[in-house]
């Protein structure tokens, strides 16, 4: 079984939440990080706010886009 269809297939696997009235708040609270840039950055954001509501890390190979927005999230690095 690929590792992608165990991942997908574990409880709590999120890949990127709806950006709905009630998450908007907390994106835009990151999102504030980076100025007149941020419209480049709302997935980014979405996945850190996913991240910090549900206290789990961001399992990714990439920390980069994720720290730089938001240095206090919590990164599972990947090879």
């Amino acid at each position: 079984m690929p590792v992608l269809d165990v991942l997908l297939g574990m409880e709590g696997t999120t890949l990127v939440d709806d950006l709905t009235p009630g998450t908007a708040p907390g994106v835009a609270e990151i999102l504030q990080r980076v100025g007149p840039d941020a419209a480049e950055w709302v997935t980014t954001a979405t996945v850190v706010q996913a991240a910090r509501l549900r206290r789990i890390p961001v399992v990714t190979s990439n920390r980069f886009p994720l720290t730089a927005l938001w240095p206090e999230v919590e990164i599972d690095l990947i090879p």
